[in-house]
Formats: C-alpha cells, structure tokens, sequence
C-alpha cells in the first residue's frame, strides 16, 4: 500500500491523527515519521493519544477469537432461529389483525349497505313505470295557501 502524503507542519487534528495512525501502521515516509517524532517528544497531549492507541491495538489483539467452526455456526443457528421466532409473531400479529378486521368489516357491512341503499329507493327501482313522469308546474295538484288555513 503506498504511503499515504500528510503535509508534515500541519496543525490540523484529523491529519495529525491520521499520520499518527499511519505511523503506527508503519505507513509513513521518511519525513512523516520525523514529524511524528517530534510531537512525541514536544507535545505531551500526542504522546499521551499515541500511548492510547498502543494500548488500544494491544488489547484488540488479546480480545479472544472463536477458534471452531462450531462456535461460529452456533451463533449463526441461533440467530437465524431467532430471527425465523420473530417472523412467526409478526406472521400471527398480521393474520390476527386481518381476519379482524374481515370480520369488523362482515359486522358492518350489512348496516353499511342499508345506510347507502335506502328502501325508498329499491322501492323506486321495483315500481315498473312504462309511462313518463310529467309534472305541471302552472296547476298544482292542491293549494298551499289553504293548507296554511288549516293550521292551528
């Protein structure tokens, strides 16, 4: 892998750490490492992130690792178990709910369709009309005003 360029004086703190990073990595040139040097020996607050990482890459080096393919095929089956348990609930919650839902829709459906299709009109649609409706709107069939007379 090639050297990673750094500008060597930078101040910046995520190019100081990514060149001490490289640094550690053996990833630096001549000048880079000199550099490097130099805040080790001048900056106690990079000396003491150096020391940090050094213990950091020593103890990811001691975490213990599965030495079997079992182990590892072990987790893998318990997680696929796990994961097929929690698609069997979800499975169940959905089926519930849908035939809850037909079955809500069942209960109201019958007071629904008799709200939307009233009897006077299934009455109006079994009359059989072979004459059309005329209405004459100069001769009422009976008077108004007389029927507000008969009002108490």
């Amino acid at each position: 892998m090639p050297s990673p360029s750094y500008l060597p004086a930078s101040d910046e703190p995520w190019q100081r750490f990514e060149l001490l990073s490289a640094y550690l990595d053996g990833e630096v040139n001549l000048a880079e490492r000199q550099q490097v040097q130099k805040w080790l020996d001048t900056e106690p607050q990079f000396k003491e992130l150096y020391l940090s990482l050094l213990r950091l890459e020593r103890e990811i080096e001691q975490l213990p690792i599965a030495t079997s393919a079992l182990a590892a095929n072990q987790v893998a089956q318990q997680v696929f178990a796990q994961i097929a348990q929690e698609n069997r609930r979800y499975r169940w919650l959905f089926g519930t709910g849908l035939l809850l839902t037909a079955l809500l829709a069942a209960m109201v459906s019958p007071g629904l369709w008799k709200m939307l299709n009233p009897p006077e009109m299934h009455m109006a649609q079994n009359l059989n009309l072979t004459e059309p409706l005329v209405v004459n709107l100069n001769a009422p069939l009976f008077n108004l005003s007389e029927g507000q007379k008969n009002r108490p």
